[in-house]
């Protein structure tokens, strides 16, 4: 019902003042539902960025949907249907994303905070479109001028960050296929305290003799970047491990083993 009383919002605008002037979550919830299309537009010489309905559209988004990860309901709820709002407008409009734009780098850092929504189903999914969509237009600097941009200035999105997202996604796979050796730190620090506490459960079911060593992260890191070592056997036997650290070895593989161009893999 509530989702009825705004049917009428036509312009960005026009929300953005009820959304103000509100202090209800149940209509916050409804405007969300109501909220206007909002397309991002290829922007004509002399516009600022920051001008343009749609960004400023996607930077509130993005603010909101933040809540996600509060401790309380209300602002929960608020927070995941304005992460649903959010990824279905990048879904559909991620081209018209530019490239020497902050909003991409506020995106990706976004993507990358390890947010609660990645373990949601269908929205999980609408991310990693979102990801490897943004990191295409990073890679090949599209720019979805009219004309030409009023500054040739690039924006570099970090890598690093780009990898941590798509961690986050579990997009493991797109990972090897553009060689993130980047990720070989980052997937070490992700799997050091997953590991460290799965030890820690066993020992408590296994008998004193067979239990495990006393290790830290560090040192469970540090025996990561050793493929030999019994933490990446441990780590590969694990579903939940597994993945992170088949991925783990054959970024190493490639960065210790460099291919000559041309060369059959």
């Amino acid at each position: 019902m509530v989702q009825k009383q705004f049917r009428r919002i036509s312009t960005w605008e026009e929300w953005k003042e009820l959304w103000e002037e509100n202090d209800s979550v149940e209509v916050a919830i409804g405007l969300l539902y109501a909220s206007p299309a909002v397309v991002l537009k290829n922007l004509p010489k002399g516009l600022g960025i920051c001008d343009e309905p749609g960004h400023k559209a996607v930077r509130f988004y993005l603010q909101t949907a933040r809540l996600i990860d509060s401790d309380i309901p209300e602002r929960r709820d608020v927070g995941e249907k304005a992460y649903q709002v959010l990824v279905g407008l990048l879904e559909k409009h991620w081209d018209h994303l530019l490239p020497n734009d902050n909003l991409v780098g506020d995106i990706v850092d976004f993507f990358a905070e390890n947010h609660r929504f990645f373990h949601e189903q269908p929205y999980r999914e609408k991310a990693e479109v979102v990801i490897k969509n943004i990191w295409r237009l990073v890679k090949i600097f599209r720019s979805n001028w009219i004309e030409s941009p009023p500054s040739g200035k690039r924006v570099v999105v970090s890598r690093p960050q780009i990898v941590t997202a798509l961690a986050n996604a579990g997009l493991f796979n797109f990972i090897l296929e553009e060689e993130f050796i980047e990720a070989i730190p980052i997937l070490q620090k992700r799997l050091s305290p997953i590991i460290k506490w799965k030890m820690e459960v066993m020992n408590l079911r296994l008998h004193q003799e067979f239990s495990f060593p006393s290790l830290d992260e560090a040192k469970i890191t540090e025996m990561l970047n050793n493929p030999q070592s019994w933490v990446m056997k441990f780590a590969l036997r694990d579903d939940q491990t597994r993945e992170e650290t088949r991925t783990l070895m054959e970024l190493m593989f490639k960065r210790d083993i460099k291919v000559p161009y041309g060369a059959v893999r």
